[in-house]
This record gives structure tokens, C-alpha cells and sequence, in this order.
């Protein structure tokens, strides 16, 4: 994986700093696309930091390969696996066929390991 990839993609990166640039409204605005660049340049290692306990537990509970948050036995996997990913550690995929379009959802590769204490 390249150093782009694990930022996010260059696209999202220079769209967001467009869209800054371009603002013209208040500076609440500004402030939190500049939050966005932020987190955008953010490495998944430095973002799984933010996780919660509770995050973790359902990281370490999850399934190999893809899988429908629906079928988790965790507390709101939803939430859960909306976390995980705006973290970085999970890919994301759509499935299915209209009108039966689901997430689906899969640990990257190095994100499992548990921390050593």
C-alpha cells in the first residue's frame, strides 16, 4: 500500500483543500473543513488511536474477510463498524442489487494485532 492510499486517496485530500480555498462563507466553515484536511492527512495508525475500548472489543471480535455489520453479534455494529472505518481500519464495499444495496465491511490487513502490554 502507498503512502496515498493510507492518507486516503491524493483526490480526497486536494478536493477538500479546494473546497477551503474556495469557501466563501463564515469562518465556522472554514475552520471545520480545515479539521477535515486535517484528519484527511491523518495516518490510520494515528486515527485507531482515537478508538475507544469499546471500538477495540468489536475490532477483535470481528470476522475474517467481508462481512454485513447486520450479522455481528456486538452492541450497535453499525455505529460500530461506521467507526472503525472513519478510523481506517476497516474497507468498505457495496453490495448487492437494486433495490437490495447493503455495506459491506472488512479488517485491513496489520489493524488486528492487539497492542502488547
Amino acid at each position: 500500500m502507498s503512502q496515498v492510499d493510507a492518507l486516503g486517496g491524493i483526490s480526497a485530500v486536494i478536493t477538500t483543500l479546494v473546497e477551503m480555498i474556495t469557501a466563501k462563507s463564515s469562518k465556522g466553515n472554514k475552520e471545520s473543513l480545515r479539521k477535515r484536511v486535517v484528519m484527511s492527512l491523518q495516518t490510520p495508525k494515528e486515527k485507531a488511536a482515537e478508538l475507544t475500548k469499546s471500538d477495540l472489543d468489536a475490532l477483535w471480535s470481528l470476522p475474517e474477510g467481508w462481512f454485513k455489520p447486520f450479522n455481528l453479534y456486538i452492541l450497535r455494529p453499525q455505529y460500530r463498524c461506521e467507526r472503525l472505518y472513519e478510523a481506517g481500519v476497516l474497507e468498505s464495499r457495496m453490495s448487492g442489487e437494486y433495490p437490495d444495496h447493503y455495506r459491506e465491511y472488512r479488517v485491513k490487513e496489520g489493524c488486528r494485532e492487539k497492542p502488547k502490554s
